[in-house]
């Protein structure tokens, strides 16, 4: 059809709408079937947002963090004084 676009260009781009739209479908699908669908904020689903819904929501901490040697800090103040509170230091 591409060869003769001109007349086939109508064709052309209602072939493509119908294509979209059975993706869009097939998303729509696979994202009922993933509890965390609230996440995408009512955005077009598209399979990037798919992927987000998928994607464990992650709970890390500051407790996560460690001294250079990966060993963890005696307690909060000494952590604190290491990454400078929250000071601006970079964190």
């Amino acid at each position: 059809m591409k060869e003769n676009y001109n007349g086939n260009c109508n064709l052309i781009f209602e072939k493509e709408q119908q294509l979209s739209n059975i993706v869009e479908i097939e998303l729509k699908e696979e994202l009922s079937l993933v509890k965390k669908f609230e996440r995408l904020n009512d955005e077009k689903i598209t399979p990037y947002f798919l992927q987000l819904a998928k994607t464990p929501v992650k709970s890390d901490s500051l407790d996560a963090l460690c001294k250079e040697n990966g060993s963890p800090f005696d307690d909060i103040s000494d952590r604190n004084s290491h990454y400078g509170s929250g000071s601006g230091s970079g964190i």
